[in-house]
C-alpha cells in the first residue's frame, strides 16, 4: 500500500459578494460612528471579527477608548520580540481576539501572506478599511529596453485577454544568477505584473491580487467621492462588485455650505502664478533658482500676512517632497520662520531622530490622510498640481479602463484641506496657487 502524505486543509479564498462603500462627507463622524457599530457587533456575538485598518494607528487609539466597555477587544500588533507581521498572524489566529488594528502598510504586507490568508477565511474575519489604498502601482524592477529585448526573444508574454498580465515563458533558462536572467525569477516569485504595449511606448505596473479582498467574509470601505478613483477601477478590473453600506450611520451629516462658511481663500498672489503649472515636472525641470526664491517669498508672505509668524502650529503648506531642503539651496523651498519639518523634542531637550512633530512641522504631505496631527493650522497654502501616476494613468488608458484624473485630484486637495482647523469647525484661510486646482476646488464647493 502506497503511503499518502496528509494534504493540507485548504480553505476557500473566494468568500466576498461585494464590497460595501460608506461613501460620505468628512465632517460627518464616519470613523466614529464605524467603530461604534464593529463594537457593537463584536459585544453582541463573540464569533464576529473584524480588522479595522487604517493609515495612522495614532487615531484609532484616541477613538477605542470612547466605548468603555468595548475598548478591552481591541488588539494592534506591537511585539518588539517578532515582526508586526507575525504578531498579526498570531492575533488572527486566536480564538478570543474579536478586534484588531492595523495599519494600511501592514494590511499590503500581510494580505499576500498564505498563512494570513487561510487563518482570515478559516475564522471568519471581516475588514473595514478606513479610505482607499494604492492598488495599482508603476513597476520599476525592469528597464523598458530590457523588457522589450526578453519580449522579442519570446521569453515574456503578455496576455491581453488578462489585462497584459506578464509571465515568463523560458523554462530552458536555469540558472537566474545573470543580472539579464535574474528578472525570470522575479516575474515567476511576484506574478502581479501587467504590462500595456502601444506603439513604442511601454507601462510596467503592478496590481495586487483579487485574494487581498476576496479572502475576507465582508469587507467595508469607507472614503468619499469613490466612483471614478484608482480603486474604483481595480475594483472593476478583478470584477469585485461595490455597493453602498447602509448599516453603518452617521448622525450629523455634513454639508458643504457648512465647509464652504469656513474658508476664505487668499487670492492675492494668483496674478503672479497664473502662468506657472506647479506640477512635479515643473519643480524639476523647468522652475528656476528665481522661481525658487519668489515661491519661498510668496509662502512665507502668506503666513506672516494671516498671523503664523513665530506661530508655525498655525502654518501649513505643500509641494512635491523633492523640492523642500535647506533654506542655503536655491532650488529648494523652506520659507524663513516656517520649516517644512520639525523634529519631536526628547525629555532632555534633544530632537529625536527620525521623529516629526506634525503640529510644529509646516509641510503636509499632498496625501495627508487619516490624520488629526495637523488640526491646528489655520492658513493653509497648496502649490502642487496634482496628477495620478503618469506610468498608471498611460496603462489604464491602453486598457480602456475608465478612471478621473479630475476626481483624483479634487478627492487629495479636499482631504488635505480637511487636515486643518476646519475639521473641528474652525474658520481657516487657504492659498491655491495652482489655477486648475483651485478651480477644481471651487466648483467642488459650489457643486
Amino acid at each position: 500500500m502506497t503511503f499518502q502524505p496528509k494534504q493540507p486543509n485548504i480553505v476557500s479564498l473566494d468568500n466576498l459578494n461585494h464590497v460595501e462603500v460608506l461613501d460620505v462627507l468628512m465632517g460627518s463622524g464616519k470613523t466614529y460612528a464605524s467603530l461604534r457599530h464593529i463594537e457593537s457587533m463584536a459585544l453582541a456575538n463573540k464569533e464576529v471579527k473584524w480588522v479595522f485598518c487604517t493609515e495612522f494607528l495614532s487615531e484609532i487609539a484616541t477613538r477605542t477608548v470612547e466605548n468603555e466597555e468595548a475598548k478591552h477587544l481591541w488588539r494592534v500588533p506591537e511585539n518588539e520580540e517578532q515582526t508586526k507581521l507575525a504578531d498579526f498572524i498570531d492575533l488572527l489566529e486566536e480564538p478570543n481576539v474579536q478586534l484588531i488594528a492595523i495599519t494600511h502598510a501592514l494590511f499590503k504586507q500581510a494580505a499576500t501572506n498564505y498563512e494570513v490568508q487561510q487563518l482570515v477565511s478559516k475564522h471568519g474575519w471581516c475588514l473595514f478599511l478606513d479610505e482607499t489604498i494604492e492598488c495599482i502601482n508603476p513597476y520599476g524592477g525592469i528597464s523598458p529596453a530590457d523588457f522589450m529585448w526578453h519580449k522579442d526573444a519570446g521569453r515574456i508574454s503578455i496576455d491581453e485577454g488578462a489585462y497584459g498580465r506578464v509571465q515568463w515563458l523560458d523554462d530552458s533558462v536555469m540558472e537566474y544568477d545573470t543580472k539579464e536572467m535574474a528578472i525570470g525569477r522575479v516575474l515567476r516569485e511576484q506574478n502581479n505584473v501587467y504590462a500595456a504595449v502601444v506603439g513604442k511606448s511601454l507601462s510596467l505596473v503592478t496590481i495586487e491580487p483579487k485574494v487581498m479582498f476576496t479572502m475576507w467574509h465582508r469587507v467595508i470601505l469607507s472614503t468619499y467621492q469613490f466612483e471614478g478613483t484608482l480603486m474604483d477601477a481595480y475594483f472593476r478590473m478583478k470584477e469585485i462588485a461595490c455597493v453602498p453600506c447602509t448599516d453603518i450611520v452617521c448622525h450629523r451629516l455634513a454639508t458643504k455650505e457648512e465647509i464652504k462658511a469656513n474658508i476664505t481663500m487668499i487670492n492675492k498672489y494668483n496674478p503672479v502664478w497664473r502662468n506657472t503649472s506647479f506640477s512635479a515636472s515643473w519643480y524639476a525641470d523647468k522652475a528656476t533658482a528665481d522661481d525658487y526664491k519668489e515661491l519661498n517669498k510668496t509662502i512665507r508672505n502668506i503666513g506672516d500676512a494671516f498671523g503664523c509668524k513665530g506661530k508655525p502650529e498655525l502654518f501649513g503648506y505643500t509641494l512635491p517632497k523633492s523640492a523642500l531642503g535647506k533654506r542655503s539651496d536655491k532650488k529648494k523651498i523652506q520659507p524663513a520662520g516656517y520649516k517644512h519639518t520639525e523634529c519631536l523634542i526628547d525629555v532632555d531637550g534633544t530632537e529625536i531622530d527620525g521623529s516629526v512633530c506634525k503640529k510644529r512641522s509646516c509641510h503636509i504631505p499632498c496625501n495627508a490622510r487619516a490624520s488629526n496631527g495637523y488640526a491646528s493650522k489655520n492658513v493653509m497654502v497648496h502649490a502642487f498640481d496634482r496628477h495620478p501616476n503618469v506610468i498608471v494613468s498611460n496603462y489604464l488608458r491602453a486598457m480602456n479602463v475608465s478612471f478621473s484624473k479630475e476626481r483624483f485630484a479634487i478627492n487629495e486637495l479636499v482631504q488635505w484641506v480637511w487636515r486643518s482647523a476646519i475639521r473641528n469647525g474652525q474658520p481657516i484661510h487657504v492659498a491655491i496657487l495652482s489655477k486648475r486646482m483651485r478651480e477644481l476646488f471651487i466648483n467642488w464647493l459650489d457643486n
